[in-house]
Formats: C-alpha cells, sequence, structure tokens
C-alpha cells in the first residue's frame, strides 16, 4: 500500500470519528455542563460541626463496634432497656424487646460515621487524618445525585438538553446546604429512591425490589430514610386511586384531603407557640385534643356522606362533583379560622415578632397544602385513560416491596426497630417541636428581614414561582386537546387522523410526592436539597409538555392534524453552542475563582489551609488546646459549646479496652440521639446566665450593659451550677469571650485561664483537686503547651488579669513574645484593653510595640498580601491603626494612621474585601 492509500485510510478514520464525535457532541456538552454545575455546587462554604461529631464517632464504632453505650458526655443516654424499664412488659417478652428495641445512644448515621473517619485514615492516617478525603466524598456524592435527576427527567420524557438543564438547576438549589455531613447522603439517595418508583411505573414494575437495597444502605447512612417510607404512601396511594372507579377516585381522595387539612390546623393548633399566645390571655388554656374536637366528628360525617353518595348511582355526576367541591371549601374556610390568631398587644416587641412569624408562617403552609389539594383534585377529575396507571399485578409487586423494604430495614442495622421509632423524637415527640428550633429545622424566610444563618433560599423561592406558574399553564394546557368527530351523514366520511402526537399522559403519584417534598421544604428548609432534586425534573416537564400541547393545538388548526411541528435545525444547534458557550464561561470562571478562595495562600489562617479546612471553616476548631489537654492528662468533667463538641470528642486519646474518653463533653451536636430534652434545656439555661441573667436584663432594659454586680451575681450563680454537676472545666471559642456567661465566670477569682489562643479559651476551677494541681503546674511552668504562642499569651492573660503594676509589667513582657510570634488579633486586643486602657504607666511601651509593627506592615504591606494568614496581620494593624488614631493619641499619630482605620478607612475597606473574596 503506498504512502497516500495509507494517508486517505487515515483520514477516513479521522472523519469517521469526527462524524461520530458530532452526533454525541450536544450530550458531551449536556454532561460537562451537569458536572461543572455539581463541581460549583461543591465550593459552598458551610461550618462543619457535625462533620467533627462523625469523626469521633466513627473512631469509636471502627475501633468498638456499634452499641447503644455512649462514650463522650456525662450527661447522655444510659444504655437499656434497664430492668425497671422491662419491668412493664411480661418476662417472656425481655430477651425480643433487648434485641429488637435496644435505648441509649441511637445513632441513626453509624455507617457514615465509619465512611468519613475509614476514607480520612486511608488518604493519610491515624494520627494524621488527610480530611481533604471527605471532600472528595462530597464531590462523589453530588454528581450521583445531578445525574440521577438528570435520568428521572429523562425518565419524565424531558429532553436532554431541558433535562440537564433541570438537574443543573437543582443542585443550584441545593447548593447552600451541601456539606460534609451524613445529610448529604440523603440528597444523593432520594432522586435515585424516585428514579427507581419512576424506573417501576414507566419500564418494568419488577424494578421497585431495587428500594430494598437501597433503603437498607439508607437507613444505616443516614435517619432521612424515613422520607422513604412517607412518599411511598402517597406513590402507591394514587396509583390505587386511579385504577378506582372515577367516582370512587373523587370520594376517597376527598376523604384523604379533608382530614389532611385537619391535620394541618391541629399540628398549628398544639404548637408551643400556639398555647403560649393564648395562655397570655387566659393562663388555664389547654389545647383541644382531636377527640373533644366538634370538627374532627364534622369531617367524619362528611366523609361518610361523600362515600355513600359514590356509592349511591342515582346521585348525577354534576350534583356530586359540585357537592365535592362545595364541600372542600367549607372545609377550607372553617379550618382557615383558626389560622386567623390575633397576638396580644401587651407583648414584647421582640416576642410580638417571634409569634407573628410562627403564624405566618402556619398559614402560608395552609395555603400550600390547600393549593396542592385543589390542583390534585383538578388532575384527578381527568378521565382515567390520561393517567399513567399500573395493573393490579404490578401494584402487588409495589405492596410487597415495600413491606420487605420495611422488614429489612429492621433486620439489617444495629439498632433494629429502635432505628425507625427514634424517627419520632423529632417528629411527634412531646418535645419534637423544641428539638426543631435550630436554624435548621426553621421555615423558609422569603418575607422575613431578618434572614436564616443556614442555607440560602432565593434560588428555591425562585424555583417555586416557575413551578406554580409551570403548574398553572400545564393543568390550562391538559384541557386544551381537541376532540374530533367522525361525520354523521356519509359512511364514506372518515375520522379525522390524529397526526403523531400523542397528548402527555399524567404521572400523578410522581407529581403528588414532589407537591408534598416542596411542602416540607416550605415548612423546614433543611428539606430544601431535596424539594429542587425532586421538583426541578417535574418543572422542566410541565414547561415542555405545556410548549408541546399548545404547539400541537396550533398545528392542529391550521391542518386539522395533531402533529408537533419539529425544532428547527439552527435552533437546536443554537441551544448546544449557547450551553457550551455557557460551560466553558462557567468553567472558567468558577475554576478561576476555586484557584482564589481554595488553592492561594489562605488569606485567614497560614496553618490549616487545606481544601477541608477553608470549606468547613475547621481552622477555628480547637486542635491546640485539645494538644494541651492531651499533654496535660486533663480528666473529669467539662462545660462547653455544644457546636464544639464532636472536635473536642475526636482531640481526645480514648480508653482503648471502652472507647470513653477521658474529659466528658456536657453536651454537643447530637441532639436527641444522645441527650433526653432536659438535658438540652439545662444547657441553654447554664448557657444564657440562668435566672440572675434574665433579671438583670429586665432591671438594666434590653440592651443596655449590665453592671459589675450583675456579672458577680450570675457568675456564683453558673459555679453552682457546675459544682452541682461535677465540672471543674470550661471550654469555649473566643466568640464567646463577651457573651454574658464568660464575662460572668470571668469576674470569679477562683475560675483561672489555663490556655488560650486566638480561636479558644479554657477556664478551669482552681478550687477543685484537680484545678489545684493544674494551677500549681502553670504557676511551676510544668504545665505543657502546643507551642510558645499560646503559652505566652496565656501566662499575659492571667498575669493582667491581677490588677498588679509589678505582675502586669511581667505580663506585657509575655504578650509582646506573643504578638512577635503571631502578629494577629489576639494579642493585639490584650495590648490595648487588658494593658495600656488598664494600666496607663505601661502605655508608652504599648504604644511603642504597636507603632513599630503598624510602621513595618504599612512599608512590607504588599509583601504580607502574599503569604497565608495576611487577613491576621490585617486585622491586627486595623486594630492598631484604630487606637493610635484616637484622641489621646499625639496630633501626628492621629493624621498618619487616621486614614486606616474608621468605618471607611483603607485597612477597613480591605478587610471587608478579602473577608467577601474569601468566602463562596
Amino acid at each position: 500500500m503506498s504512502h497516500r492509500d495509507t494517508f486517505k485510510s487515515f483520514l477516513r478514520i479521522v472523519f469517521r470519528a469526527a462524524k461520530k464525535v458530532s452526533k454525541a457532541f450536544p450530550l458531551i456538552v449536556f454532561w460537562a455542563a451537569m458536572i461543572v454545575f455539581a463541581a460549583y455546587a461543591c465550593t459552598h462554604m458551610v461550618a462543619a460541626g457535625d462533620t467533627w461529631v462523625a469523626m469521633a464517632c466513627g473512631r469509636h464504632f471502627v475501633n468498638h463496634g456499634v452499641d447503644t453505650v455512649e462514650p463522650f458526655s456525662a450527661n447522655s443516654h444510659k444504655a437499656g432497656p434497664t430492668d425497671e424499664q422491662l419491668g412493664k412488659f411480661p418476662e417472656w417478652t425481655h430477651p425480643v424487646i433487648k434485641k429488637i428495641h435496644p435505648t441509649g445512644w441511637i445513632n441513626q448515621n453509624w455507617l457514615t460515621h465509619v465512611i468519613f473517619y475509614k476514607l480520612a485514615t486511608a488518604f493519610g492516617s491515624k494520627d494524621h487524618p488527610d480530611y481533604n478525603a471527605l471532600v472528595y466524598w462530597k464531590f462523589a456524592v453530588t454528581f450521583i445525585a445531578v445525574f440521577c435527576t438528570y435520568y428521572i427527567g429523562r425518565l419524565l420524557g424531558v429532553s436532554p438538553p431541558l433535562a440537564a438543564a433541570a438537574a443543573c438547576f437543582a443542585i443550584l438549589v441545593a447548593r447552600s446546604f451541601i456539606d460534609i455531613r451524613p445529610a448529604v447522603f440523603s440528597n444523593a439517595i432520594v432522586p435515585l429512591y424516585l428514579l427507581i418508583l419512576l424506573m417501576a411505573t414507566h419500564r418494568d414494575h419488577r424494578y421497585i425490589w431495587l428500594i430494598v437495597p437501597v433503603i437498607v444502605f439508607w437507613c444505616n447512612v443516614h435517619g432521612g430514610y424515613i422520607y422513604a417510607f412517607i412518599v411511598f404512601a402517597p406513590f402507591l396511594g394514587f396509583h390505587i386511586l386511579i385504577n378506582l372507579p372515577r367516582r370512587w377516585t373523587i370520594a376517597v381522595y376527598a376523604s384523604l384531603a379533608w382530614p389532611a387539612l385537619y391535620a394541618v390546623t391541629y399540628k398549628f393548633m398544639h404548637h408551643d407557640n400556639y398555647v403560649a399566645i393564648h395562655r397570655a390571655l387566659d393562663p388555664r388554656f389547654v389545647s383541644v385534643p382531636f377527640y373533644a374536637d366538634a370538627m374532627f366528628y364534622f369531617i367524619i360525617l362528611l366523609i361518610a356522606a361523600g362515600l355513600l353518595m359514590a356509592r349511591i348511582k342515582s346521585v348525577g355526576s354534576a350534583a356530586f362533583y359540585i357537592c365535592h367541591i362545595i364541600t372542600t371549601f367549607v372545609v377550607f374556610l372553617a379550618l382557615l379560622m383558626r389560622h386567623l390568631l390575633a397576638i396580644p398587644l401587651n407583648f414584647m416587641p421582640a416576642t410580638r415578632k417571634i409569634f407573628k412569624g410562627f403564624v405566618a408562617d402556619s398559614q402560608i403552609s395552609f395555603f400550600l397544602v390547600f393549593l396542592a389539594i385543589g390542583a390534585l383534585g383538578i388532575i384527578l377529575s381527568l378521565p382515567k385513560r390520561r393517567f399513567i396507571s399500573l395493573k393490579p399485578k404490578a401494584l402487588i409487586h409495589m405492596i410487597a416491596a415495600g413491606f420487605c423494604a420495611l422488614i429489612a430495614m429492621i433486620i439489617f442495622n444495629p439498632f433494629h426497630l429502635t432505628n425507625l421509632t427514634h424517627t419520632f423524637v423529632i417528629s411527634i415527640s412531646k418535645h419534637a417541636a423544641s428539638w426543631r428550633r435550630v436554624n435548621e429545622w426553621h421555615s423558609v424566610d422569603w418575607f422575613k428581614a431578618i434572614k436564616n444563618p443556614v442555607g440560602e433560599d432565593t434560588t428555591f423561592g425562585v424555583m417555586f414561582v416557575i413551578m406554580l406558574a409551570a403548574l398553572t399553564l400545564w393543568l390550562m394546557s391538559l384541557f386544551l386537546k381537541p376532540k374530533i368527530k367522525s361525520a354523521r351523514r356519509s359512511r364514506q366520511a372518515a375520522v379525522l387522523p390524529e397526526g403523531d402526537f400523542q397528548w402527555p399522559r399524567i404521572d400523578l403519584p410522581y407529581i403528588a410526592i414532589c407537591a408534598f417534598t416542596v411542602y416540607l421544604a416550605v415548612s423546614s428548609r433543611r428539606f430544601i436539597p431535596l424539594a429542587g432534586l425532586a421538583a426541578s425534573p417535574v418543572v422542566a416537564m410541565f414547561i415542555q409538555q405545556t410548549i408541546q400541547m399548545i404547539a400541537a393545538r396550533i398545528q392542529f388548526h391550521k391542518t386539522e392534524r395533531l402533529d408537533l411541528p419539529p425544532m428547527p435545525s439552527s435552533v437546536r444547534k443554537s441551544i448546544v453552542m449557547l450551553m457550551a458557550a455557557g460551560t466553558i464561561f462557567l468553567t472558567v470562571s468558577w475554576g478561576a475563582k476555586y484557584k482564589r478562595v481554595y488553592l492561594d495562600p489562605w488569606p485567614s489562617d497560614n496553618i490549616r489551609d487545606s481544601v477541608f479546612m477553608r470549606m468547613s471553616a475547621s481552622n477555628l476548631k480547637p486542635f491546640e488546646v485539645m494538644q494541651f489537654i492531651r499533654e496535660n492528662d486533663l480528666s473529669g468533667k467539662m462545660f462547653n459549646h455544644w457546636t464544639e463538641g464532636g472536635a473536642i470528642a475526636f482531640g481526645q486519646k480514648t480508653d482503648p479496652e471502652t472507647g470513653h474518653i477521658p474529659l466528658k463533653l456536657f453536651m454537643d451536636g447530637r441532639a436527641q440521639a444522645a441527650y433526653d430534652h432536659k438535658t438540652f434545656r439545662l444547657w441553654q439555661d447554664i448557657k444564657s446566665g440562668g435566672p440572675p441573667a434574665a433579671q438583670a436584663h429586665r432591671l438594666r432594659g434590653r440592651g443596655k450593659p449590665l453592671l459589675h454586680a450583675d456579672f458577680v451575681k450570675i457568675g456564683e450563680w453558673i459555679d453552682e451550677q457546675m459544682k452541682a454537676h461535677g465540672v471543674w472545666i470550661i471550654l469555649m471559642p473566643v466568640t464567646e469571650i463577651n457573651t454574658d456567661f464568660t464575662m460572668s465566670v470571668m469576674r470569679l477569682s477562683k475560675w483561672r485561664i489555663a490556655f488560650m489562643d486566638n480561636y479558644q479559651f479554657l477556664m478551669f476551677d482552681s478550687q477543685t483537686p484537680q484545678g489545684k494541681q493544674l494551677l500549681d503546674n502553670i504557676l511551676n511552668k510544668k504545665a505543657k503547651y502546643p507551642n510558645e504562642f499560646s503559652r505566652n499569651l496565656t501566662f499575659a492573660k492571667n498575669l493582667l488579669l491581677l490588677r498588679n503594676p509589678d505582675v502586669a509589667r511581667q505580663g506585657l513582657d509575655h504578650l509582646i513574645k506573643a504578638f512577635e510570634i503571631d502578629n494577629s488579633q489576639g494579642p493585639m486586643q490584650l495590648l490595648i484593653h487588658d494593658v495600656a486602657r488598664r494600666h496607663p504607666r505601661l502605655r508608652a511601651p504599648v504604644n511603642a510595640c504597636i507603632k513599630k509593627f503598624l510602621d513595618d506592615f504599612m512599608k512590607n504591606k504588599n509583601t504580607y498580601a502574599k503569604q497565608g494568614g495576611y487577613l491576621k496581620k490585617l486585622v491586627a494593624a486595623l486594630i492598631a491603626a484604630n487606637y493610635l488614631s484616637g484622641r489621646d493619641q499625639p496630633p501626628e499619630y492621629r493624621k498618619k494612621y487616621g486614614g486606616l482605620a474608621g468605618e471607611f478607612g483603607e485597612y477597613t475597606i480591605e478587610r471587608d474585601i478579602i473577608g467577601k473574596k474569601s468566602r463562596w
């Protein structure tokens, strides 16, 4: 073969490959877009309190197995059931109860915790875990969520570009809730589970059996698995309804819809806030139970009447439907009156604001439920042939698979039946509302002036508005189908051909699931990711089917055929090219930002600056103070901030036999999984300063500072609580140093500071045996510190608290040493507030130290700006400039440094810009 022939063969191969690539190019673009959006969704920064809980629990489970014995806290649930608890049941049931319903520490996320610990230690080591492995997990799980969402759209008949766009938008809705904790597993499993339901509906009903292994895995990685059973009920229920005769469908649906409206109202009327509002008017007020409510029995009578009308064939269809419509509005209006609750005028403004928000949220939820019921009712009124339905054999498979999944969930889980009943603690127990007061359980804040710090719901709000508009247009378009009649006069006249377009059939069960999930998200923002992933494909389906039905109707008027006009090739190519261009642009833009935020020198920290540390703000966690605790063998009981509990537990050495930590937590972020509600309330009470703090604020007035005597009184009450619970150590983040709790404890001379750095401070009761020993070690310089910075800063703080001029000079020396080691905010604040302001005789050396630093910073600022940890230097310089430009400083200082500080100062503006650029 000649070289020319070889070259021609090569060109033919190239052209064939190019032709194949050109055909696949649109799909490549769509997949690339989804990958880029999924990666972007993973870049959001969320604090990682639960991540450190997972690491501590995962280490314990790997080393000691999964059980209900809690190893981290002195106040947690005790393992059971105890003999006293078993005494309520016959003796022969005791072994069974012990096996299937254990009590104590119920960790529904145990497998995720094990995965986290195994990943971090596999990529690193047990002594030095690689936490970036958890970031890789986050990306992988999010990619799965996006791909499943795309295929949900495809199964619903959505075109590839629109399905890809829906998947991209869905992950944008979820972005601000995607962090590194077990709940993110549910973000991937929910669309996977819904995909299985759709495959069983649209492909082969035997796919439903895939839910069994999925639920078994889900129930071990996250407690959100209960969603699978909750939505399985409407999925199965609507399929059964569709198979009933039309009149019975409406009658049974109304029998479910009216109690649903009543249930929403009943929940509102038994909420703690509802009871508090009424007890402000009548202290003896008690919520009426359902069995004593006349409305409950009225609804039962209406249900009976509706079912009876369905049974009596002599009742005309028009009368039947009109009666049900009117009855639904009567029930709605009667229950709506209960939601129109007036707030008493004698409430404080802040209290009125809370209660008004509660009432408004309840009203919105009630209206949404009514709108959803109305929309589903309208759809159900359509002819049966318009629905996607399952045959009885398929329904039997559905019921069997659901039952098997429930049994498998109980069997293949270390907590068995308790894993199911434990879920009710956060949902319907006596204290469920109190447990859900944390920010992530709050409703959306579209109409609230103060925004919730957990997650962003604006994108979800946009999706919600688009969904309502698309649903309205879709419902209207469903009734555009033309009715083609044959000519009556001539036998030769044939029926007009319908054409190629088939009016879309309705997947009502999946639409109902999406409506319910959106309702959950509006009621509680933690469900926003699930709502975005579940509903976005349906919104895309509404949009596509609406366009198709309108286009087909217009075409029918022109040609009397139900043909869908083809999309011009130029339009298809333009859509692909626009998506390609947009994907390339966003890849470059987001990629550049990722490099700046996560890879370039980090202004916030120059030591702990990995992607994980930046993404989760974990550089603020108590690493150094935990080293101090380990090296000084501190043990006993502590009072800690609950969000730091996981990191504190993971930072300690565990007992090799039991896994218990030596210094027990007071409480941590595991909430109802490990603690009684009374423990939660006790922690809140102590942390707030208890009755003395409440009384002091009432006397002084809200917003006004407390006096020294107030702090002393609060501190004495806190000290009594610490004694009562055997606590001798208090560990708090530095951000808590100006709270009533911390300032009050620091007023008591018996509580001394053992450790302090820029992030954490540890106080101890010096009158306890352990405290006396620790104080002796500190004074004799036997205490071990992780670095010279924390040693000098701690010594300085303790010496300066003594208010002795000679001792204060020694404190200043230590403080200057600490500042020379780390030019940061902590020592700078102490130089100004604890030395210069309280010890006027030491102001000169303080001024000299501060001026020297600030002059050096101004001179080498550009060099420092390229280094990690620059923000710490900048904030210290800002504080220094603000101090040196004060009124009590020389005029030349005010002139030289005055433009650097203040609200519009150079350093203030730069700090704000860096803060914005460093966040994502």
